[in-house]
């Protein structure tokens, strides 16, 4: 192993004071109590391939891979050590130094960079998801089936027959637009939960707001940068921040937790710069939820009048919204500005649901541990509802919430304002 890439957190490790205090808030140690794939097992094996007392091989690439990146470690450090940081650190080596890495990231880069090969591959899972569900979980072949167990199969969403970019034209003006925002889409809302997209076009039309969407806009880079691919990572970023500098306009929105950590703080950490430049996008991106808030306190909206009975609504923290963009209240003040409905807040909703997109197609066994404990906190509240504002957080807690024979379901915080407020 070259150690280039961790040679720069050699300092940073060294001030690891090994207090502990990061395993307390770690999902993936609470859940397993395996010190190895706690954020100080983890930096402390990282210490050893430095140092040259460890080689790095596949056992130590699975305890790398089952961190879920939910920052929560980074947040608990009395030393402000980064351990999330280090572990990507170390993710990047491997995938530049093992020649089985570059070859998935060179794949994975080639599907991302355009949304047409990425809604073929969507399409193919869809068709495989289909056939995954015909089978039955007993019997013969039910006891072949990956991600089955006692208590059924895992719910894979399928994805819509239309691409979201391709129902929408570019630019959608009001008569005397108040201002001029782009909207990234994402991956997920754009070929499976296209509903929040619908519901936030809408909410921005009844704002006033211009919307821009350009159709050439491809995926964030999430899951080549949670590889450790940040080159390929890197040319997605420079095509999205060209695309995204053509418009002149004054925001950018997101509706994804993952999509806005990517765009806002990670893009100006690894772009070599553009004619736009990752910083100037940077500074441009806006999560949905402040945005509204943001509007609405300075406009006002008008709700419709409802004679709905009151339902009872909490909310799950997507971990890159809450600790990589700090966005806390803005969802919160949404929900209980609704008119019907009662908020409550559940035990721990800033933790983890465990699904962190391709960790829970890895790791499956591990993120429904940690999955059934943000369950239980939600059937606590008796709530009838779960909103979140990250299609990845919507994606499992639907799967967790069936897996325990609840009927709770889960909508975007967008989803639930745009029903609420007149056209």
């Amino acid at each position: 192993m070259s150690q280039n890439k961790l040679e720069k957190y050699r300092e940073e490790i060294a001030a690891c004071i090994k207090c502990g205090k990061c395993n307390a808030t770690c999902p993936t140690l609470v859940h397993t109590t395996d010190e190895s794939i706690g954020p100080r097992g983890r930096v402390a094996i990282i210490s050893a391939i430095l140092k040259g007392r460890i080689k790095l091989n596949r056992r130590v690439e699975k305890k790398l891979s089952a961190c879920l990146s939910c920052l929560a470690c980074n947040e608990t450090c009395p030393n402000e050590v980064n351990p999330a940081d280090i572990i990507m650190a170390a993710r990047e080596e491997i995938a530049d130094t093992r020649g089985v890495h570059k070859g998935i990231n060179r794949g994975t880069t080639f599907i991302l960079k355009r949304m047409g090969r990425i809604s073929y591959l969507a399409k193919i899972s869809s068709y495989l998801a289909r056939v995954y569900n015909l089978i039955p979980n007993s019997g013969f072949l039910g006891k072949l089936l990956p991600y089955a167990d006692n208590k059924g199969k895992r719910l894979f969403p399928l994805s819509m027959k239309k691409e979201f970019l391709s129902q929408y034209p570019k630019t959608i003006s009001p008569d005397k637009p108040i201002k001029r925002v782009g909207y990234f889409v994402g991956c997920t809302t754009n070929l499976i939960f296209q509903s929040e997209g619908e519901a936030l076009i809408s909410l921005l039309k009844k704002m006033g707001v211009e919307i821009v969407i350009p159709p050439e806009q491809t995926c964030c880079g999430a899951p080549s940068y949670h590889l450790g691919d940040i080159e390929g990572t890197r040319k997605l970023a420079e095509k999205n921040i060209a695309i995204f500098g053509k418009d002149g306009l004054d925001e950018i929105v997101t509706s994804c937790a993952t999509c806005g950590h990517m765009l806002k703080k990670i893009y100006p950490e690894i772009s070599n710069g553009t004619q736009f430049g990752a910083k100037m996008m940077g500074e441009k991106i806006i999560d949905i939820n402040r945005f509204i808030v943001e509007q609405i306190n300075e406009r006002g909206l008008t709700q419709k009048v409802s004679d709905r009975t009151r339902i009872k609504v909490t909310y799950h923290d997507p971990c890159h919204l809450r600790r990589g963009l700090q966005i806390l209240e803005e969802p919160r003040e949404i929900l209980k500005g609704i008119n019907w409905i009662e908020y409550v807040e559940m035990e721990d909703a800033d933790s983890c649901c465990g699904g962190s997109g391709l960790f829970s197609l890895k790791h499956y066994d591990l993120s429904k541990k940690i999955g059934k404990t943000k369950v239980e906190a939600i059937l606590k509240t008796g709530a009838e509802i779960v909103a979140t504002s990250c299609p990845s957080c919507k994606m499992q807690l639907e799967d967790m919430l069936r897996r325990e024979g609840s009927r709770i379901k889960v909508y975007h915080t967008v989803e639930l304002l745009n029903e609420a407020i007149e056209n």
